[in-house]
């Protein structure tokens, strides 16, 4: 095949060079032969060049239908489409993490919230109850308080949620809990 079309020749790579090789020599002949830097007009024409071999070897895809248009390698329309079928699966399985300000949880369904309002709601009314005790009964301490505090907190929280279904404390241990397993509801 000609050196026209030998885009691993036109970069000055060879062929298995990695992406970040095939980007460094791209950025070093880039600057050479850039039309604002070019001293005439076949070193400008020639970036265009340049600019197709790296977009050809950067992507997985095209490149590897490079090395078979010069290995003398026919593919069929078909088994290209499959290829690239075959890359964007894989893209779309990469883990990719969530931007700042942008997280999403999976919302559980309604039933699964009622319980735990529920659960925080029997919870929150007993260690009350066990806190009102030993404070009448003269047996506290400032813990006890705290955790009288705690559990009042609690108890609101879970009949907001009961009620109008916006808790923010029981809703973001939810959320926290079911991204944490992976729960997809």
């Amino acid at each position: 095949m000609a050196d026209k079309f030998n885009y691993y020749r036109i970069l000055g790579v060879n062929r298995n060079a990695n992406s970040l090789e095939i980007k460094r020599a791209y950025r070093k002949l880039a600057k050479q032969y850039h039309p604002d830097t070019a001293k005439s007009e076949k070193e400008a024409e020639y970036f265009k060049v340049l600019k197709e071999a790296y977009e050809c070897l950067s992507d997985s895809v095209s490149r590897k239908r490079h090395d078979d248009l010069l290995d003398g390698v026919k593919q069929t329309a078909h088994e290209i489409k499959r290829e690239e079928r075959k890359e964007e699966r894989k893209e779309k399985r990469k883990y990719k993490p969530a931007e700042k300000g942008n997280i999403h949880f999976h919302e559980p369904p309604a039933f699964i919230k009622n319980f735990f309002y529920v659960v925080g709601l029997i919870f929150s009314v007993t260690i009350s109850i066990n806190t009102i005790y030993f404070v009448q009964k003269g047996d506290w301490g400032a813990g006890w308080l705290c955790i009288l505090i705690l559990t009042l907190i609690l108890l609101s929280d879970s009949l907001a949620g009961l009620f109008s279904g916006k808790a923010v404390l029981s809703d973001r241990i939810i959320n926290f809990f079911a991204g944490f397993f992976k729960i997809k509801f």
